[in-house]
């Protein structure tokens, strides 16, 4: 057992990128897709007729596997845990300063309109009388009912 950790042959390099690969698919957080390619060019350069063995092959996984995540950092590929806008992607808010059409003419000040490929429930702000097809600007929400004024 020894010997297998010393000096692993082709198909534990493969072995133990499979191992990686598979448990970075289920967590999904890129930080052992890394070290898995790693150990997979390892076992491919094992396979080389001047291939480092013992020792060399675990500094060989160490090197792949660093300069495999500074490339993907320079290329862009970074974990971001975090969205860069907080707020729910389809929710009211997100909304605000768009331009909106009607839907319908409003009736006691409310009615339909369309903002991008979203429908929404709105108010007019102003309480103007709101036609069928008016342009209209939205200017807050009010809990998932846009407040909408016409378009300048």
């Amino acid at each position: 057992m020894v010997e297998l950790l010393l000096d692993p042959p082709f198909w534990a390099w493969l072995a133990l990128a499979g191992l990686l690969l598979i448990i970075e698919i289920n967590l999904g957080t890129f930080d052992l897709l890394w070290p898995a390619a790693g150990a997979g060019l390892t076992g491919l350069a094992t396979m080389a007729p001047f291939s480092p063995s013992g020792p060399g092959e675990w500094l060989l996984f160490a090197l792949l596997t660093f300069l495999l995540a500074i490339a993907a950092r320079a290329l862009g590929f970074r974990k971001n845990l975090e969205p860069v806008d907080k707020r729910p992607l389809n929710s009211a808010e997100t909304r605000i300063g768009r331009s909106a059409v009607a839907l319908t003419a409003f009736s006691g000040g409310r009615g339909r309109v369309r903002v991008g490929d979203t429908d929404w429930t709105a108010r007019a702000a102003d309480g103007a009388s709101v036609q069928e097809g008016q342009a209209l600007t939205v200017t807050g929400t009010d809990g998932t009912e846009l407040l909408v004024t016409a378009a300048n």
